[in-house]
């Protein structure tokens, strides 16, 4: 026959397994179920302020297509994307939506949001 102890750690591994089950199953849930924000990735936004020199306008194309394919294929609101040869800022543009809601475009100069992911950095300083 088994201890009281013996059920109670039973039962309380029980739990903890009860209960990632479902946070798992809810992120599979969640996954699974989410709209895309960029259905199609020819349809991502984007803006460039400056267009890049003519020898990078191929390696700029062929890029810009890997970035949107990107942004659609992990439904990322938005990137930024800056590309430096030889010490010089050859291209920089942005894609998607910096504030979904308003439908705020990302620019190259945007300066994202990162909330509370910057408190273990601050502290640590």
């Amino acid at each position: 026959m088994k201890s009281w102890k013996q059920k109670a750690v039973g039962l309380i591994g029980l739990g903890m397994f009860l209960l990632f089950a479902l946070v798992a199953g809810m992120f599979v849930y969640m996954g699974a179920t989410s709209k895309p924000l960029h259905p199609n990735p020819q349809d991502v936004p984007s803006v460039m302020h400056v267009a890049p020199p003519q020898n990078w306008t191929g390696a700029v194309e062929q890029a810009r297509q890997i970035v949107r394919a990107s942004a659609a294929g992990q439904n990322l609101p938005g990137v930024s994307v800056a590309v430096g040869v030889g010490g010089e800022i050859v291209w920089t543009e942005g894609f998607g939506w910096a504030h979904l809601a308003n439908r705020v475009p990302v620019t190259p100069d945007i300066q994202f949001r990162i909330g509370t992911a910057s408190q273990a950095l601050t502290s640590a300083a």
